[in-house]
């Protein structure tokens, strides 16, 4: 389990219809461990969680967690294309500094960020109170 920043970019197909893609998730990361293990095995789970909340039962035994979460499973592969990647690390940006995503990319940053495209196979989501 290693931490990210992501974004997720919707499908083409209608929210709705049957069948249609699920969209991706696009992160980056440096040289490292993620980028590492993404070359022995670009099988990916993420798990992402909301909303966690400790719930006090009447004894320790049943004390437990609500929470919101969303688990996805893909394969990742490297963007190399210079139009995908950018637009791959303007969705992140857009997820955390919106006022920073007309910004110019610092050029020696952007030399060492890997950005990685992940296709979505599989998608479920559970809620718990």
């Amino acid at each position: 389990m290693v931490p990210m920043n992501f974004a997720y970019v919707p499908g083409d197909g209608p929210a709705s219809g049957a069948g249609a893609p699920p969209g991706r998730l696009v992160f980056h990361t440096g040289p490292g461990r993620k980028s590492a293990a993404l070359e022995l095995d670009p099988y990916v789970c993420v798990a992402v969680t909301a909303d966690e909340t400790f719930v006090q039962g009447p004894s320790p035994c049943e004390d437990g967690f609500s929470f919101r979460s969303v688990l996805l499973e893909g394969r990742a592969r490297l963007i190399e294309d210079p139009g995908e990647r950018d637009r791959a690390l303007r969705a992140i940006v857009a997820k955390h500094d919106p006022e920073g995503v007309t910004k110019p990319f610092d050029e020696a940053a952007l030399a060492r960020t890997l950005v990685y495209t992940v296709e979505i196979d599989t998608i479920s989501y559970r809620e718990r109170h």
